[in-house]
């Protein structure tokens, strides 16, 4: 199973988009406040958002690094192996295994 298939990437950067416009209309609402508080409102908000910015960064990596290597462990084809996925040859291995 890909990992397209259980996590909805469009969805991660729809999410991500929503952050980000959102951040920056809290940003523009606090500009040219008399008082010091919106300024430190909006560095948190900014904070805040850059956070969730990596947390969504870091999750597309980690997902697009798990369907690589489901990739290279299932679909790809070794020459030296009879052009089998990897993971294909080690079941007929431990298969023939089990028979002898």
């Amino acid at each position: 199973m890909a990992i397209r298939e259980i996590v909805n990437i469009e969805a991660l950067h729809a999410w991500h988009t929503r952050e980000k416009r959102r951040s920056a209309d809290v940003r523009g609402s606090q500009r040219g406040d008399a008082d010091g508080g919106a300024g430190r409102a909006c560095v948190a908000q900014s904070t805040r958002g850059a956070a969730g910015m990596a947390l969504a960064w870091g999750m597309y990596v980690e997902f697009a690094t798990l369907e690589w290597v489901d990739w290279f462990n299932h679909r790809r084809l070794l020459e030296p192996i009879g052009d089998l996925p990897p993971a294909e040859y080690e079941a007929r291995y431990h298969q023939q295994a089990a028979v002898a």
